[in-house]
């Protein structure tokens, strides 16, 4: 049955992966590519190498969330199209169907491209680790003295200011000079 799914899901795969790639190589990221189809399911995926820990945050970030970048506006125009073939021919509007599907649910980006990007960025920015756990206080101090909505955006109020604190503070580049 799984073989079966991953036929079905095939096409959102491609996209997937052909994304990633496209963005690593437009970007200067070397792309590792792996591809292992078990019995169990279908992992495709790409991995960067260890130097992607040197590069820039964004460019990890452009990376990894490269399948919705493309993903959308080919969801959107199969949109288009499938409303165009709804009147035209029924067979036609069901291969379009069964295109959006496939790239909506495997075209996107995983939980495997969303951790690494969450990783990378803790890696980058460890006192934000650090900062983070004080959010559960900040809501708790909130939730006890207001109610559950205010101390939810106290908390998402905190969390913009820590990330904003941090980028200000990794702009500052000090050089040590020793004679």
């Amino acid at each position: 049955m799984s073989k079966f799914v991953s036929m079905v899901l095939f096409p959102g795969m491609l996209i997937h992966i052909a994304s990633h790639y496209l963005f690593a190589r437009l970007l200067g990221v070397r792309p590792y590519i792996t591809l292992r189809i078990s019995d169990e399911a279908t992992r495709m995926g790409i991995l960067l190498s260890s130097d992607a820990y040197r590069l820039e945050v964004w460019r990890i970030l452009v990376v990894s969330m490269a399948p919705l970048l493309v993903s959308l506006p080919i969801i959107i125009c199969l949109g288009e199209l499938l409303i165009l073939a709804l009147g035209v021919d029924r067979m036609l509007a069901i291969v379009i169907a069964w295109l959006m599907v496939s790239i909506a649910i495997c075209g996107m980006p995983s939980i495997a491209d969303l951790s690494f990007v969450a990783n990378h960025y803790l890696v980058k920015n460890p006192d934000i680790a650090l900062a983070m756990i004080f959010g559960l206080v900040v809501f708790i101090l909130g939730y006890m003295a207001y109610d559950p909505a205010t101390a939810l955006c106290g908390v998402l109020l905190y969390m913009v200011l820590i990330h904003i604190a941090a980028w200000l503070g990794g702009r500052v580049r000090r050089e040590i000079v020793v004679e």
